[in-house]
């Protein structure tokens, strides 16, 4: 590994990332694959959650939320080990 770098791997095998990099491989292999604009990618910068504001006047609609939960493929899953089929497949309809 060169000083500096970091090795990360996906499917198409390992590559060296810069270590303050906050982007991985798959974002190397983009930038590399897909020069689109010519304007390089950051190298290092701040990390949305390493910044307190980063957060700063974002709301979630609650009643959207509340909806979607609901009728969540996935609640339904984690649901079925505890109250059985036919129960969650009566909170999904």
């Amino acid at each position: 590994m060169t000083p500096g770098h970091r090795t990360e791997h996906d499917l198409l095998g390992e590559r060296e990332v810069p270590a303050d990099a906050y982007w991985g491989v798959r974002t190397l292999r983009a930038c590399e694959n897909f020069p689109t604009t010519g304007t390089p990618i950051a190298v290092s910068g701040p990390r949305a959650s390493h910044s307190p504001s980063a957060a700063a006047g974002i709301t979630a609609g609650t009643g959207a939320m509340r909806a979607a939960f609901r009728h969540s493929i996935g609640l339904v899953t984690a649901l079925n080990l505890h109250i059985g089929h036919s129960a969650a497949t009566g909170i999904a309809r």
